[in-house]
């Protein structure tokens, strides 16, 4: 298991250690117990906080790839079909629907793009 920090790319062995830094540093700083768990604990949480946000992140950046790909799919073969029929009025209906919905000069791109 890999983590993200400000620091780089850690192991979980690497984020144990760096709790034992914590531990050690607050007893020889003469820290009481208590103080010594709350910033070894407060390490620790916000490394996991930062594991589960960038793994929460890549997940819905896939996600999000996945569904825009298969929707550049659909409008391709859309595209496509429409210009192969060459009915005219179903493009200028089209061509109509994209204008109401402030897409046609994207659409234009498209469509050029694609023929």
């Amino acid at each position: 298991m890999t983590a993200i920090s400000g620091k780089g790319f850690h192991s979980s062995v690497e984020l144990g250690f760096e709790a034992v830094e914590t531990i050690q540093e607050g007893i020889a700083q003469g820290q009481d117990l208590k103080t010594i768990a709350a910033r070894a604990s407060s390490a620790l949480i916000w490394k996991i906080a930062t594991i589960a946000a960038s793994t929460i992140g890549t997940v819905l950046t896939g996600l999000l790839a996945k569904w825009l790909g298969t929707e550049r799919k659909i409008s391709s073969a859309m595209i496509g079909a429409v210009e192969h029929a060459g009915n005219t009025s179903v493009k200028t209906a089209i061509k109509n629907h994209a204008t109401a919905a402030g897409v046609e000069t994207t659409l234009h791109a498209r469509v050029k793009a694609l023929t």
